[in-house]
């Protein structure tokens, strides 16, 4: 946590800081990623960029509206304390069987993902997304994932301001 807030000022430098979450979640990859949902755009950065590569991130986004996560949030269900797991919402075994997983992760390990909504302007899908190779995410896991969205959320938002005054936007 120190360390996101120490990084306010830059808005990568913020989400950088959020991926060593991995020593309080144990994950195989840890995302910070953003989705324009028109548009198709990708804001992306991993801890692991061996298992989610930036060209794995691009085929991700492009098929965003069929990740279960992401599917789920679109629902009407990804407010910022809707912490939610894959193995929430659909067998793991499923997940690994599907077209989805064949053309997005295979070869990546991953069995599961906890997402962390990050609030984000319409139209626009933002998370910290800790990524497993065996399913499941204790309670307690869950609670801290929530505590470092929030702490994520509330550093973001100056940190756009300020890159914001350092580009002369506000001249």
């Amino acid at each position: 946590v120190s360390g996101i807030v120490s990084a306010v000022g830059s808005i990568d430098a913020v989400h950088r800081a959020a991926l060593a979450a991995d020593s309080v979640i144990p994950s195989v990859a840890v995302v910070y990623g953003a989705v324009e949902l028109e548009s198709g755009a990708v804001s992306f950065v991993s801890n692991a960029p061996d298992v989610i590569s930036p060209e794995r991130a691009i085929k991700l986004a492009a098929r965003a509206a069929d990740h279960p996560l992401i599917e789920y949030s679109l629902a009407g269900n990804g407010n910022s304390e809707n912490v939610v797991a894959i193995s929430d919402l659909i067998k793991p075994d499923d997940f690994v069987a599907s077209e989805f997983y064949s053309d997005c992760y295979s070869g990546t390990g991953i069995r599961d993902e906890l997402r962390v909504p990050i609030p984000a302007p319409s139209g626009r899908t933002s998370a910290l997304i800790f990524c497993r190779a065996e399913p499941g995410f204790t309670e307690q896991e869950r609670e801290h994932a929530r505590l470092i969205g929030t702490v994520v959320a509330g550093c973001e938002a100056p940190s756009i301001e300020i890159e914001a005054l350092r580009a002369g936007r506000f001249t």
